[in-house]
């Protein structure tokens, strides 16, 4: 569904996905900033992104790590730097940039397949998020980014059947919608 989207559709949805996270406080307190490039019309944080550095925040991209299999590393991204492009045809930033660890990040915008109210995520199948931000699950009370999802409502679905290595998001960033994670019991 998502690959047959117009460039137009993609636009507008992404900017009313910003519209409504640049107003959270989630991004007003957030000064080091991770994010991604769209691929295959994934909503696209460049609206964001742009803003984020409009204000001073740092911004940071994912790129596959060298060191551990499925696993991200990120790194920081200036809008003139040249990007890698991945084995799986995902642009990334070079790893001489600076690097930052995922836990020293404040916030943390997503992309996804699918998600539900409950802001379960499912991505891509590879896992990369999930083992990336692990830390988030097995120590529930450190410090830790804000783990944020960006979608279209079509994305939604009634429910996903959580695993116990699938790491939540915090809130999901969807059209004219926020949806918030339910707290724990």
């Amino acid at each position: 569904w998502r690959k047959a989207l117009t460039t137009e559709f993609q636009q507008q949805a992404s900017q009313n996905v910003a519209e409504q996270l640049l107003l959270q406080p989630q991004f007003t307190n957030a000064h080091n900033i991770g994010a991604y490039i769209a691929n295959e019309n994934e909503i696209d944080p460049s609206p964001i992104i742009n803003m984020a550095r409009q204000l001073g925040k740092t911004v940071y991209l994912p790129r596959m790590s060298e060191h551990k299999q499925y696993h991200l590393d990120f790194y920081a991204y200036n809008m003139a730097d040249k990007l890698d492009i991945n084995s799986y045809g995902i642009a990334e930033p070079n790893a001489n940039a600076n690097k930052i660890e995922p836990w020293k990040l404040d916030l943390v915008l997503l992309p996804l397949v699918a998600f539900d109210q409950f802001c379960n995520r499912i991505g891509r199948g590879a896992g990369f998020y999930d083992r990336c931000f692990a830390f988030v699950n097995e120590l529930p009370q450190a410090e830790r980014p804000q783990l944020i999802g960006l979608a279209y409502p079509e994305q939604e679905i009634a429910s996903i059947t959580a695993q116990p290595w699938d790491v939540a998001m915090d809130l999901i960033a969807c059209g004219d919608s926020i949806y918030t994670r339910p707290p724990q019991a």
